[in-house]
Formats: structure tokens, sequence, C-alpha cells
């Protein structure tokens, strides 16, 4: 609950200090005295109010500081607190704020999160009327009445996300699959024609460099005729006469010469032998430009068949094969995937049972305690019923139900959705049947309603401040109303009037904490106005006397 809030610089607040009992606390004044800006001021102490224009005086700092007493210890921000609870933030003049718990800083994210285990907050503009207004009230009431329902939800949030990237790579590999199967015949066509063509890596290459060497030997191949010519005709008739010569001359000096001529006619001989066959396996090799030449023709007209390069013609081959076992791997992952995808299914499904048969004993629960509130709220004709409709084929992130706020009022017993038949009044009603139904399940310390008896009067009005003080005290929660209705204040166990004074063109805020007597004349100001008269104070007085 809140024990103190303290104001500075805030708005049109100079300074302001307010004390908060336990119990049931209305919050009046007139229209315009700033009742609504000490809300303002809660929500900035916890980073849920921005404005440019918030100090009062540019050059000093604003500050609120709250104080909260708790029901149970918690952890936050690396510390367990308990007991008081002291919620500070402090926006300076150059536009930086500084959030604080128990004087030690804490980000704005972490205060956040905090909030509401300390407050709920009903503003007059939160319309039960809305669908995600709705749902969000039920889900919170699920899940302070079924403590398994949020790790369902979240593991079922978890799944739906993995299902649907299962979705899209399912997908891909289908495409795939149907690509490949469709070019199947295609393909199997070019993979046996490149074979029996044999294609090697780089053949084209290989090819060009060969012929390359070739032509270049047989470009001096005439060279090589030439000088065996030569070797023949010149020196082998006379290397043989001149050993004859010189043999028959018969000593040491000729015979060492005939020696020596006799091994370079070796030699000689030996050089021709070679250049003949060098000779001969170019003449060999020369019949090989033409195998070549007939090869790349092959080669390249084969590749323009296929829109390729004959450079590249063995790695499109490989490439047209790879489509075709592609066909094989791609049909054995999506089996994998689609494996994958039912076991999450299966696990998707059973969590989504258990998630809607919770849903569906909450939502008995609920309905009922909120017919109750109805009654309370002198709507005995209404009929209110929360329905979970659940489609097992509309998987959704949080599961396969759709929850739908009917009701009938009156006399009518056709249930539809409020959205469609609920007046203004009716509505106002209904959101705080909402409120007080689930809140009793809540860990808030304080619920906080901001004009929501909007539209409400007479008995409706106090039979709404009648519920607002049984609820405080019997469900051990705080309740602020900020209000317009005497009905309504006059019920409070406590009441804090705000005021508003112009002196000077200045303004000051002030707010009083009335006693009975006090109390009795706001609320005579509240039935009628500036006139105030004995039948007037008399109203104000039976209205808070009575129960």
């Amino acid at each position: 609950m809140i024990s103190r809030i303290s104001i500075e610089n805030f708005i049109i607040i100079d300074k302001l200090d307010i004390i908060f009992e336990k119990g049931f606390t209305a919050i009046t004044g007139e229209t315009g005295t700033g009742k609504s800006i000490i809300l303002d001021a809660i929500n900035f102490s916890f980073g849920r109010f921005h404005s440019k224009n918030v100090c009062r005086f540019p050059e000093k700092d604003c500050s609120v500081e709250i104080e909260f007493f708790l029901k149970k210890s918690i952890h936050i921000s690396n510390q367990d607190v308990s007991g008081g609870v002291v919620v500070k933030r402090i926006l300076n003049q150059s536009g930086k704020s500084n959030y604080y718990l128990n004087n030690k800083s804490i980000s704005n994210k972490e205060l956040k999160d905090f909030f509401p285990i300390l407050l709920d907050i009903t503003a007059q503009h939160d319309t039960i009327l809305s669908e995600e207004y709705q749902y969000d009230i039920f889900k919170k009431f699920l899940k302070k009445t079924d403590k398994n329902s949020e790790d369902n939800l979240l593991q079922i949030s978890d799944l739906y996300v993995n299902l649907k990237k299962l979705d899209q790579e399912i997908k891909i590999f289908e495409n795939k699959l149907e690509e490949s199967k469709r070019d199947k015949l295609y393909n199997l066509q070019i993979v046996s024609e490149l074979e029996n063509l044999s294609i090697k890596e780089n053949e084209e290459t290989n090819l060009l460099s060969r012929r390359a060497d070739i032509s270049k030997l047989a470009s001096n191949n005439n060279l090589i005729k030439s000088s065996l010519d030569l070797l023949q005709s010149c020196f082998a008739n006379s290397f043989y006469q001149s050993i004859k010569n010189l043999e028959r001359i018969n000593n040491n000096t000729t015979n060492e010469i005939v020696k020596r001529l006799g091994n370079i006619d070796l030699e000689i001989s030996d050089i021709i032998s070679e250049l003949k066959s060098f000779a001969e396996s170019i003449n060999s090799i020369e019949s090989e430009l033409s195998e070549i030449d007939e090869r790349l023709s092959v080669l390249r007209t084969i590749a323009r068949k296929y829109n390729t390069s004959a450079s590249t013609l063995f790695e499109f081959w490989q490439d047209v094969k790879n489509k075709i076992d592609l066909i094989e791997s791609t049909n054995t992952k999506l089996t994998e995937l689609r494996k994958e995808q039912e076991n999450i299914l299966d696990k998707y499904d059973d969590l989504a049972e258990k998630l809607s048969n919770s849903r569906k004993l909450a939502a008995i629960e609920l309905t009922k305690r909120i017919n109750s509130n109805l009654k309370d709220l002198l709507m005995p004709n209404a009929v209110f019923k929360i329905e979970i409709e659940s489609d097992k084929l509309n998987r959704k992130q949080d599961g396969v139900d759709n929850v739908k706020f009917l009701a009938a009022f009156n006399e009518e017993k056709n249930l539809r959705s409020i959205s469609q038949i609920a007046s203004g009044g009716e509505a106002a009603r209904l959101n705080f049947a909402l409120k007080i139904s689930s809140e009793k399940y809540s860990d808030c310390n304080t619920m906080i309603f901001d004009e929501v008896d909007i539209g409400i009067g007479g008995s409706a009005a106090y039979a709404m401040g009648k519920l607002m003080k049984s609820f405080a005290n019997q469900s051990d929660i705080q309740v602020i109303s900020i209000t317009h209705s005497p009905q309504v204040a006059a019920k409070s166990d406590f009441h804090l009037l705000v005021k508003k004074e112009i002196n000077q063109k200045n303004i000051f805020i002030s707010i009083e904490n009335l006693n009975e007597s006090e109390k009795i004349n706001e609320i005579a100001r509240m039935i009628s106005g500036d006139v105030i008269n004995k039948e007037v104070v008399s109203a104000a007085k039976q209205l808070i006397q009575t129960d």
C-alpha cells in the first residue's frame, strides 16, 4: 500500500506531501484543482509519464518520492525488499532522470517491472469494450489462479515460433524439390551426354596447352631434318675414308688418331640415331593436332548447346549431377523436418489443451465473481460470461483459444459481445466488477481508480462506493478513488480534498485529510455545488452514515 507521496516542483505543484492509510481513500476536489496530477506524479515516479514541461520551475529539479508498504518480501534489482519501500525519481534541470529504490540507483526498466506488484491503476479511458484490454485482464487473472499457465504459455509461444521457422524452412526445401523434379529429365539427359564424352576437369585448358607445345615442336622439325641430312652426308663418308687412310700408315701417332676418330664416329652415329628418333616422334605428334582440334570442337559445340563455356563444362556437369543428387538429399531433409514438425505439433497441442482447460476453469471462476459483483452494483438482471472458443486448427502464439466477453443486460437473455450492447454506465460498472474480481488474486498492494464512475449516478454510484469499501477492507488491498461522485466518496474510510488557490498569478496546490465534519461539507458541495443548506448537509450525512 502507499504510505506517503512527496511531490516537488511537478507541473503546477510546488511542494506537496500526502499521507495515505490502509483501506478505502477518496480523493475529491473541484474540476481543475489537480486531482489527476497526483496520479500523473505516481506514473512519473515509475517512468510511465512523459512531458516536456514537467518542472514547474525550470531552474529547479523535479522529484516524486513514494513510500510503500509491501504485503510480502520480493526480490528486485539484486536486493530483497520487504516492509517499507521507497521509490523515487529525480528529473534534473538538464533533463536527465535518476531512479532509486530504497536510495539505491535502479534502472527505469527494472522499476517498470516492479510497478504491477505495487500498483494497479484503472483510468477512465481504460475501456472494457476493447478486446485487447479484456484479454489482458483475463490473462493476469489466469496467471494468479493457475501457477502452471504462465509456464505453459511461454512454452507454447516458443513452440509456435519454432513451428513458423520450420514452416518457412520446409517451404524452401519443397520449392527446391519441386524445381529439381521439374528439371530432372532434362538434367539426366545432360549428365548422360557429358558422361559419354568423358569430360575431364580443366580439359580445354590442358588441350590448348598441349596443342601449343606440339605446334612449337612442329615449327622446328625442318631444322632438325636439315641437321640430320648434313650429319649423314658430310660426316659419315668423310670419317670412314679418313680412318681407312690413317690405318694404312700404322704408327703410334696415326693409330692413336684412328682410335680417337673411331670414338667420334660412334658419338656422331648415336646423335644421328637420336635425331632420327626425335624427328619421327615429332611426325607422330603432329598427327595428334587433328585429334586435339576435333576434341576442342566437340567440347565447344556441347558447351554452346547448354549455354556454358568449354572451360567450365566440367563444373557445369558436376553441378547438374548435384541437382539430381539434391532430390534424394532434399527428400531426406524434408522427412527430417516434417518429423521434427510433428514432434513440435504434438507438444504444442498437448500444452494448448492444458492451457485451454485452465482458461475454461478460470473463465468459470471469474464469470461467477463478476456476476456476483454486478448484482452488488445494482445490475440484478445482467448476465456476464467469459466464453473460451477452442479451434485446434487455428494455432496461435498464445494457444488455440479465443477469449470472448459476452453479456446481456436488463431482461435480455441473448448474450452478445459487450462492445455491441454496453452503455457508458454499464461498461463502467462492468469494468469495475472485472477489476475487483480479478485483483483479489493479485500480488498488487494498491488499486487506484481514476474517475471510473463517470456516467454512473444515484444508487448505482453508491453501490460502487460501498463495494470499493468492502473490497478494500476484506481483500487487504488499498483502494484509492479519484472521483466526482458524492455517493462513491461518501463510503470512503478516508477522504482527501485537493484545493487550488491562485494568488498574484501564482498557483498553489494543497491537499487536506478531512475530518468527519469537513467530509460532510465536501460531500454536500459535491451534491449541490456552491449552494449548501441544511437539506443538502442532511443528504450528505445520510450518504455517509447509510450502510
